[in-house]
């Protein structure tokens, strides 16, 4: 892992392949693998890696809820777990017939209830107490890319450039955007009344929900947009050219871009709190932003006028001991493989160590 905007404190690595998504819980990280295994390790300093063997196809989606008890993955197995952080077992696992691969997945803001995104066109909304579908989303001529879940609205992006807003307690969107041809890849709640947007075009775009009326537009990056995350006054959005890019949501401004060390980014999301949020590259390198030199409380310093990148060489590059599966020798690595490989599919192995 590495840490910290505007320095950097550290380095480890999660996966020994490719890696589409991690996510923060406390004082442990866990990534969601190509090869369908979840990896836990320690934010920092030196601690137990845990694998567990969770799906039968590339995990895409890993997200932990907002009260930081669950997790749940998402995979081209067309399965979305739910995880007690802690137990050994998943706690639900759902599927639906027909829906291909799950793409994508959020917690309600009291962690009671899911929405995931499927590519058979859908949405489906779950209710964790219950162990049942409360109503499935039909709306988009394109598999389902991102979702975000309020209390009572949800929002969902498609392949096929639509974005919806939707009303839960009838099932039915309040508002439909197609905004162009291009795949949309991310949405999100950004306040009361703002929602945001992004896709290929490499556009963020927020919106007025009372009025589905557009309040902002800026052209994020040069490529299109991976993912993004919103938490506070802040966006976040990682590009397919490696850069990192923070917006204040108060003006729309980008208050600081970073050019990540690896060639493309495989998601990023904020954690704690509005300031400090992750990177992922496909190799399974997860890196940790967070405030350092600061004008106030909570205020980022911005890059150098002339040039975003020699903002990076102002950065500490030391590092920490690597850890977890990639340490020691390629014995090591053969003897994890096998071990993840001969645990049973859908056992959890106590992915949170009591502190």
């Amino acid at each position: 892992m590495k840490a910290g905007l505007p320095r950097k404190t550290g380095e480890r690595t999660l996966a020994w392949g490719l890696m589409w998504d991690a996510a923060v819980s406390g004082t442990r990280v866990y990534g969601g693998c190509e090869n369908g295994a979840i990896l836990c390790e320690p934010v920092e300093g030196s601690g137990a890696s845990k694998s567990i063997s969770a799906h039968g196809g590339p995990i895409k989606r890993v997200e932990v809820s907002w009260d930081s008890k669950r997790l749940v993955s998402c995979s081209n197995d067309g399965f979305l777990k739910v995880w007690t952080l802690g137990n050994r077992e998943p706690s639900l696992a759902f599927s639906h017939r027909g829906a291909g691969p799950c793409t994508s997945a959020a917690f309600s803001p009291d962690s009671r209830r899911i929405l995931g995104g499927f590519d058979d066109k859908s949405a489906r909304l779950f209710d964790l107490d219950a162990e049942k579908i409360l109503c499935n989303l039909r709306g988009h001529n394109g598999g389902v890319r991102g979702v975000a879940l309020g209390e009572v609205q949800a929002l969902t992006v498609g392949s096929e450039g639509t974005l919806l807003l939707w009303d839960l307690k009838h099932a039915v969107p309040t508002f439909s955007i197609r905004e162009n041809s291009s795949a949309l890849s991310a949405t999100k709640f950004v306040s009361e009344s703002l929602i945001l947007s992004a896709g290929e075009e490499g556009l963020l775009r927020l919106y007025d929900q009372r009025t589905s009326k557009p309040a902002h537009c800026v052209q994020a990056h040069e490529g299109g947009v991976k993912t993004a995350d919103a938490r506070g006054h802040r966006i976040v959005t990682c590009g397919e050219n490696g850069v990192v890019c923070l917006f204040d949501t108060r003006s729309i401004t980008r208050r600081t871009t970073v050019q990540h060390e690896a060639a493309q980014i495989a998601s990023v999301k904020f954690y704690d709190d509005e300031n400090s949020f992750l990177s992922l590259d496909p190799e399974g390198i997860v890196q940790f932003w967070t405030p350092g030199t600061q004008k106030s409380k909570g205020e980022l310093i911005d890059p150098p006028k002339n040039s975003s990148s020699k903002f990076t060489q102002t950065i500490d590059k030391t590092k920490l001991e690597k850890t977890g599966i990639l340490k020691g020798s390629r014995e090591f690595v053969d003897h994890e493989r096998e071990n993840i490989q001969n645990q049973a599919v859908g056992g959890l192995e106590a992915l949170v160590e009591k502190l």
